[in-house]
């Protein structure tokens, strides 16, 4: 409870927080973005004069207005990660086949009968 005209300690505290996989932090229910090469490295929220602000070693990374309510989501355009950085990171997650034959893949094909004879079913349906 304020005891003067400022707000009351909870208000203006520091939290330490981690930069989730969506480039977002929590706070009181509310996500707030943060530009995304911070992904996975721990920010410092601050919540003070009704706005939030994120710092990353001891820098400001991020500043919003902060939420009345509760569940509520803001996110910059200028945090996502652009469609360069999305397909990187495709990239390095998708593993790749290389080919030296630029020819088209060869398929086996083969008769239901095999697939049918490892089941044992025997054609029987």
């Amino acid at each position: 409870m304020p005891v003067t005209s400022r707000p009351g300690f909870r208000l203006e505290a520091r939290f330490a927080r981690i930069v989730a996989d969506d480039f977002l932090v929590s706070l009181d229910t509310n996500r707030y973005s943060v530009p995304f090469r911070l992904i996975g490295r721990t920010v410092d929220v601050e919540r003070r004069d009704g706005a939030v602000r994120i710092f990353h070693e001891g820098r400001l990374v991020a500043d919003h207005p902060e939420f009345d309510g509760k569940h509520q989501l803001r996110i910059l355009p200028e945090h996502a990660p652009g469609a360069i950085a999305r397909n990187a990171r495709h990239r390095r997650s998708t593993p790749s086949i290389r080919r030296t034959d630029p020819g088209p893949l060869e398929v086996e094909v083969r008769d239901l009968s095999t697939y049918e004879a490892l089941l044992g079913t025997g054609g029987t349906r």
